[in-house]
């Protein structure tokens, strides 16, 4: 949950941002939001943010996907992305139009066709 739900402030299209990048999170390092580790309560935001200021994002990826080293960093970029909207600061998260604009642009680079943007795309 975003922050500023849990604050009592009003809720914006930015906490779905938050909650996409936490989703992001999810997804590539295979934990849940929430975790018991130590009988302490780990958050998966607050552990990216901790690796991600220590350049250590790559360590997040989960090791089941076993993602080829040259692949990494289609995995990092994703794990950059998901940190940009989890900023407990609302209007400093990235847009969801961004967002899509970033995804789609690098699925583009992968398929290797020019689309209209400028940017390759396979058919």
């Amino acid at each position: 949950m975003a922050p500023e739900c849990l604050y009592g402030f009003p809720v914006t299209v930015q906490a779905d941002v938050y909650n996409f990048g936490v989703v992001m999170l999810e997804i590539v390092s295979g934990e849940e939001r929430m975790s018991m580790s130590n009988h302490k309560m780990q958050l998966l935001v607050h552990k990216a943010i901790s690796f991600h200021e220590k350049k250590m994002t790559l360590e997040l990826i989960d090791k089941k996907l076993k993602i080829p080293s040259d692949d990494q960093d289609q995995a990092k970029f994703i794990l950059d992305l998901a940190i940009k909207c989890i900023n407990q600061t609302p209007i400093m998260r990235p847009t969801m139009s961004f967002i899509v604009s970033e995804l789609e642009r690098t699925i583009s680079k992968e398929k290797g066709f020019m689309h209209e943007s400028g940017f390759e795309i396979d058919t």
